[in-house]
């Protein structure tokens, strides 16, 4: 699921939110109690845990080999693992055994490594040079994260798993050929990989998660073997067959406008993402399911109307900074977690009447001047209108009967129109928000 990751893409937003509501969100953090290693497992796991000078490693439970644990970084550019250590063969390296050796340039493999732990390597810093062993079946999640000098690797032909963000923010990575037999592509996999220009995918590919290949700002086009069962290139954008979804649209595709072809039920999650260029958008009747960050940081999507039966997921128009018009359809009941996160150009916009809810963080940092609230909405979450500098009037409806404490933070030009003895009402006066009740004048 999407949401599993979406801390990572609204972290820089809600620093600023958390050191505005500091003390006054200060709450006393129950105890957390972890259980201690026994001294007998203490002592096993010391017994088996080596060092010579450049490594930390260990023996594997079965006895099979060695797994490289740490690197102790000097400043050596150049390394090799050896094939043997203490007689036994190197066989894995552990999660996080190299991570940000800053100094590493290149780094060498033997063949008998068949296991790379996650995060390996991540954020070296100036790692160039990856000489992968042909045994290797599985790249584990973030084994590369955040290697920008990297520029291209061979991956290995027996590899048939990529794990979620194994190569993201790889800046440099120009070009990679995936192996015929690889099966799996997980989420994010090559996220922010700026100088990718072409994808083409392998005929043994039977999985990709959430858009591999999220913002990736130079892309230009995905290509498909003929006849493959289950992803097929239109035009340099790839779908899925099965789930008649748009998987991924190139952020570097030539052209502003694009109309989703009909047939299309679903835009995946980050499809559209980082189409810093893509100034319009048609979607198709029948669209059921608009993905979480699918539009995320287009900047300048101008206007989009969903239509009707179509539900837009989390962050889905995040960072649209150029959005001034959207319409949404009559048959939309709840508004996502931080949908419209950061459209500072977002200054009006009409909701369905059958709006039963607006999530967390809605229209977090928009230029909304009003909005019209509709009878019957239940419930407002945390930080909806959260800095919305110019929002000066809403009407709540009597309707209203959650609201979250930071709902309207920071919206200093605000007055409440509430009705008399509601929720809204109670709400207003118990957060020292400026209010208007039955034509009279509030505190």
């Amino acid at each position: 699921m999407a949401r599993k990751r979406l801390g990572r893409w609204i972290a820089a937003y809600l620093i600023i939110v958390a050191l505005a509501v500091q003390g006054a969100m200060a709450r006393e953090m129950p105890e957390r109690f972890f259980p201690n290693e026994s001294a007998v497992e203490a002592a096993r796991t010391e017994k088996k845990r080596r060092e010579d000078r450049h490594f930390s490693y260990s023996l594997l439970e079965d006895g099979s080999g060695i797994r490289i644990d740490r690197y102790y970084a000097g400043l050596a550019a150049e390394v090799t693992v050896p094939e043997t250590l203490d007689g036994y063969p190197v066989r894995e390296i552990g999660a996080g055994a190299f991570q940000e050796c800053d100094l590493l340039v290149s780094i060498a493999l033997p063949e008998g490594i068949d296991a790379i732990g996650e995060g390996a390597f991540r954020q070296c810093a100036a790692l160039e040079t990856v000489d992968l062993p042909d045994g290797l079946t599985e790249i584990a999640p973030f084994t590369f994260w955040g290697c920008k000098k990297l520029e291209n690797i061979s991956l290995p032909d027996g590899l048939v798993s990529i794990g979620e963000e194994a190569f993201a923010y790889c800046a440099s990575l120009s070009a990679v050929s995936l192996p015929e037999g690889l099966a799996r592509i997980g989420d994010f996999a090559f996220s922010g990989c700026n100088s990718l220009k072409a994808i083409s995918l392998p005929a043994g590919l039977r999985h990709v998660g959430i858009n591999p290949f999220f913002a990736c700002a130079a892309l230009e086009t995905f290509s498909v073997p003929p006849e493959h069962p289950c992803f097929f290139a239109d035009g340099g954008v790839l779908y899925e067959k099965a789930a008649r979804t748009l998987v991924a649209y190139p952020a570097s595709r030539a052209g502003r406008a694009f109309a989703v072809p009909e047939g299309v039920a679903a835009i995946g999650s980050g499809a559209f993402a980082g189409c810093a260029t893509l100034a319009s958008v048609s979607l198709p009747e029948g669209l059921v399911s608009i993905g979480d960050l699918a539009f995320y940081e287009c900047e300048s999507l101008a206007a989009v109307a969903v239509p009707e039966g179509a539900i837009p997921g989390e962050m889905a128009f995040a960072g649209c900074t150029s959005l001034e018009s959207v319409t949404l359809p009559a048959s939309l009941v709840s508004l996502e977690e931080y949908l419209f996160l950061g459209c500072s150009s977002l200054q009006s916009i009409d909701l369905p009447a059958g709006l039963v809810s607006i999530g967390e963080g809605v229209f977090h940092g928009c230029a909304l001047a009003s909005i019209a609230l509709p009878q019957g909405l239940l419930s407002i979450d945390n930080l909806a209108f959260f800095g919305c500098e110019q929002l000066e009037s809403i009407f709540l409806p009597a309707s209203v009967q959650d609201i979250g404490e930071f709902a309207f933070l920071r919206c200093d030009s605000l007055m409440l129109t509430v009705e008399p003895g509601s929720y809204a009402h109670r709400y207003a006066m118990e957060q020292g928000i400026a209010y208007l009740c039955a034509g009279s004048a509030g505190e």
